[in-house]
């Protein structure tokens, strides 16, 4: 496709070892840190809140809507990761990514200032519009800046974020409980 063609021009053409130490050595390093903090904040977020939503509903209300506010996040997320991409493809990273940070930030304060559950299915869905371009912008990064055979290795490291954050983010919620 068009957009295929267009990402691969753009990928340095250099030859390089396949190796980790590539991937995160002086050149790609910077890349790899945004990219990889980008999908840590978002499943990190996801985890978090996916592990304190119950506390949260018993204290303001609304235990029946739990599953409307995971269900509203999981939906905007799928809905947005394509549109993402097309906007990647069109506009570039940057200002996909600006627009994820935007939607988190704002889905964020609205569900940390929620009076009921209602308002906090909201602010997820917003957040889930923002973590579908948080998502993407790794894959766009990788694809336009990284060299085909290191590919797999970013994309490799992208997917482990989410194991790393399901480690840690219970334990901070937790941690986090405890101090509240």
């Amino acid at each position: 496709t068009r957009s295929t063609r267009r990402r691969s021009r753009g990928a340095p053409r250099d030859p390089v070892t396949a190796s980790y130490a590539a991937l995160f050595g002086p050149r790609y390093r910077a890349l790899m840190v945004a990219a990889l903090g980008a999908t840590f904040l978002g499943s990190l977020d996801a985890l978090m809140v996916t592990t304190a939503l119950p506390t949260a509903a018993q204290d303001i209300g609304g235990v029946d809507l739990i599953a409307v506010t995971v269900g509203a996040t999981t939906v905007t997320v799928a809905m947005t990761f394509p549109l993402a991409g097309a906007m990647i493809d069109r506009y570039g990273v940057g200002r996909s990514f600006a627009i994820a940070c935007a939607l988190f930030s704002l889905a964020n304060v609205i569900g940390g200032l929620a009076p009921s559950m209602a308002v906090v299915a909201v602010s997820r869905a917003i957040l889930g519009l923002g973590a579908g371009f948080m998502f993407a912008v790794p894959l766009g990064l990788f694809a336009v800046s990284v060299p085909e055979a290191l590919r797999p290795r970013a994309f490799g490291a992208n997917a482990a974020m989410w194991g790393v954050s399901a480690l840690i983010g219970p334990r901070i919620v937790n941690s986090a409980a405890l101090v509240v």
